[in-house]
């Protein structure tokens, strides 16, 4: 047996421990602890003397219906939390509409820097244009004046 093999069986047999710590840790230990936690509770019971059929009705009624509540109370916590969610959603939104609106701002401003540095060489050949020709003008009107 060479070394790759003996490595694969140690990381085999590893893994199946792991495996089954975790499944002692996460099943058998929570049914040894509700057993032993039913135990007690009888045991609790039968020593007090309260033993009578009614008490004993009564403790597995509360008993058979207890998941029933756990399974009750879940969709009850998913209800609060939408409820929670859709009181404070109109803040997301505004919250979130006034990032777009900042955003949505500052494109406008780029873009408008940038449509003026466009047009800026038209204008200075324009203001030019005009400047030549009104010392064209004035030139014209300093020599027809004699």
């Amino acid at each position: 047996m060479d070394l790759l093999e003996r490595t694969e069986q140690r990381s085999k047999a590893d893994k199946e421990r792991r495996f089954r710590r975790t499944v002692a840790l996460q099943v058998y230990l929570p049914m040894v602890a509700a057993f032993g936690v039913l135990a007690a509770l009888g045991v609790g019971l039968w020593t007090s003397g309260s033993g009578s059929p009614s008490v004993w009705a009564d403790i597995s009624l509360i008993m058979l219906l207890l998941p029933l509540l756990l399974l009750i109370l879940i969709p009850a916590v998913a209800v609060l939390a939408l409820n929670v969610g859709l009181a404070r959603f109109p803040q997301w939104v505004r919250i979130g509409a006034s990032r777009v609106s900042e955003f949505l701002d500052r494109i406008g401003g780029a873009v408008k820097r940038a449509a003026d540095g466009a047009v800026r060489p038209i204008i200075m050949v324009h203001g030019i244009k005009a400047v030549l020709e009104s010392a064209g003008q004035f030139l014209g009107s300093l020599f027809r004046a004699r």
